[in-house]
């Protein structure tokens, strides 16, 4: 995952997908919650809290599925690979 997110900050998101197939959603996904941050803080008003209080059953099925896929996906290129 950390040679994925280097990738991203040098813009190689095909690099990156490749080295991890769930990095390049997951750095899209901090990004947008450092900017919900920032206009959190500046406006003053709950944001972030909010969010995860209405969405939490699916942000956590969602981080779940993606790692099985991810460990999949990685699985099925070890074996292809070997």
């Amino acid at each position: 995952m950390t040679r994925a997110f280097i990738e991203l900050g040098h813009g190689r998101w095909a690099a990156a997908a490749d080295l991890h197939p769930v990095a390049p959603f997951l750095y899209v996904t901090l990004v947008l919650i450092a900017l919900l941050s920032a206009v959190q803080i500046a406006g003053g008003r709950e944001i972030l809290e909010t969010n995860w209080k209405r969405n939490r059953r699916w942000i956590v099925l969602a981080v779940i599925s993606s790692m099985a896929i991810s460990w999949g996906v990685n699985l099925v290129r070890s074996s292809v690979g070997s």
